[in-house]
Parts: C-alpha cells; structure tokens; sequence
C-alpha cells in the first residue's frame, strides 16, 4: 500500500522516501526546500491512546518547544516542528545515515566500540536529566548514527506521550519493544532517573552481544518479557560473546536489575565506573568493522 505522505508538501518539507514505520513514529528522508538540504522528517501519532485528554496535542506542542531548547553534542538537533492534522505533529531534524538498531543487525560491537558509544550516550542522557527530562523509550531505533558513527539520541518529544500510558495495551501503543523499558516503566509506575538507568544497561547489553535482553524467541509478548525482567531472567552477556569482559557483564547485569535500589540512581552515576573500566582493560578493538558498516548505508541512502 503506497504511503500516502510520500511526495507531498509538509510546509516547507518535501517527503520522499519512507525510512521506518514505527507504532506510533514514521520517519522519512525529506528535502527541506528553502535550504536544499536532507533532512529526517519524522510523523509522531499522538492518538495512541484513546482515551487520551482532548489537550495532549495542545499540552504536547508546548513540551516539544521545551525539548527543541535542548542542545547538546549528542541529542538529535531539530530544524523545524508543527502540527498537520488532528491525529500528527511533525519534526524535522538533522539528516542521519541510520541507527543503532540497524547497525546491530549484524550483530555485537566490537567492545571497544559500545564503550566509546555508551560514553555518548551516558553525556546526553546526563544533560536531559539535568534539565529535569526522563527520556522513557531510549531503544537501539532512537540512537542515530552520522557517516562517522557518532551517536545521537532522538525521540525525547515522545516522553509527553508515553508518559500517559495506564497500562501495557497502552504502552502497545507506543512503544515497539519491552525490551529496553524498566520494570516499572511496564507496570506503569511512576519512573524517574533510575528507570533511565535501566534503559541504557538494556541498550548497552544489545551492543555487547547483539541481541535484546530479556528475548526469547517463543513468547517475546510485553507480559512474558515483564515476568522474565521481574525475576532478572536474563542470560549473561558472556554466555553470548565470550569476548565480554567480566567486569563489563557484572556492570551491565546491575544496570538491568529489576530492584531499582540495586542500580546505580541516576546515569551520571555510570560515568566513572565505565570509564574507569575502559581504561583499566586497555581494549584495542580497531574500528573497521563499524565503518564498513557505516559505509554500506551511506551507499543504500544515496
């Protein structure tokens, strides 16, 4: 079924070609006219959620121009936002040659390359929390990677909307994956900085082994991923790639505890540790496998 935005005029925003088509997010290359340049151009569906107060949109415009206040090296810069019809807002944002999800495809990072990106992504977490923001849907499809495979973390407007979520059909809704969303988060608790811990220790385990935490393979359903999560079921990061050094799996398997009081309380709390363990196992990993990864996208995208 053709999608019915490609090709057409969003402002000053020409859509072209459908990236990614999430539950609640599709994303598309676009060109933005005026300035002849890429950009990511992604459709955010506020509906989700049926019962929804007749102010979310009005409530969410005014959170997204919080959010485009934000700046730092590694959040997602964003150009431009609006709303087109009753049911989507758009946001235009810098132009990325993919994500993590879809460099994860090929399975592990090499060590030294999930420590250098978790490092990233621990700064611009750390800066979102310093403005009083939980970003709750940090996954591998919101980390977007530039030709040098630098990491950026998108999708913090979609916070207003997942915050709502009352129960696990909502969060259905809104979010793709259990995977990487704490213990609390599913069971629709309050969250604060520490469930944001969980996200990040969920991410960096796929990094260092390729695949979710907490995945099966038979029943990956929200319910049964929420009871693995609650009883820490989940297989340790070496019993996957042995080149997972120990101390790097003791400190991903306290990130992902379900007790929020075994995590660390806040991301910045992460830094020292992570650091301090990169350079105390002196990895030497050399990064051409990354690159040729980030080469074959920039072919598939132009």
């Amino acid at each position: 079924m053709q999608d019915l935005y490609i090709n057409r005029q969003i402002g000053d925003f020409l859509l072209q070609d459908l990236l990614e088509k999430r539950v609640s997010v599709s994303l598309y290359r676009a060109t933005q006219q005026s300035l002849k340049r890429f950009v990511m151009f992604k459709l955010v569906n506020h509906k989700g959620i049926e019962d929804d107060p007749g102010e979310l949109r009005e409530d969410l415009e005014q959170y997204i121009h919080t959010v485009v206040g934000l700046e730092h090296l590694h959040l997602q810069p964003i150009y431009a936002y609006g709303v087109i019809d009753a049911e989507h807002i758009y946001i235009a944002g810098r132009f990325t040659s993919g994500t993590l999800f879809e460099l994860l495809e090929a399975g592990a990072l090499p060590t030294e390359r999930a420590l250098e990106m978790a490092k990233q992504m621990i700064e611009a977490l750390a800066y979102i929390q310093s403005k009083g923001f939980v970003h709750r849907s940090l996954s591998p499809h919101v980390i977007y990677l530039d030709e040098t495979g630098g990491a950026y973390i998108n999708d913090l407007e979609l916070a207003h909307i997942v915050k709502s979520a009352r129960s696990i059909n909502d969060l259905k809704k809104l979010i793709d994956e259990p995977f990487y969303i704490s213990v609390e988060q599913l069971e629709c608790a309050e969250v604060d900085f520490c469930s944001e811990v969980y996200n990040f220790g969920a991410v960096f385990y796929h990094m260092l082994t390729g695949v979710p935490p907490f995945k099966n393979g038979h029943d990956d359903s929200f319910e049964a991923v929420l009871r693995r999560k609650c009883h820490n079921d989940v297989v340790p990061p070496r019993s996957i790639n042995p080149s997972v050094p120990v101390e790097l799996q003791t400190l991903v398997l306290r990130l992902i505890r379900a007790n929020p009081a075994e995590r660390f309380p806040d991301i910045s709390m992460v830094r020292e540790p992570l650091m301090r363990m990169g350079q105390t196992l002196n990895i030497t990993t050399p990064p051409e496998p990354l690159m040729s990864r980030v080469k074959a996208w920039v072919a598939r995208i132009l």
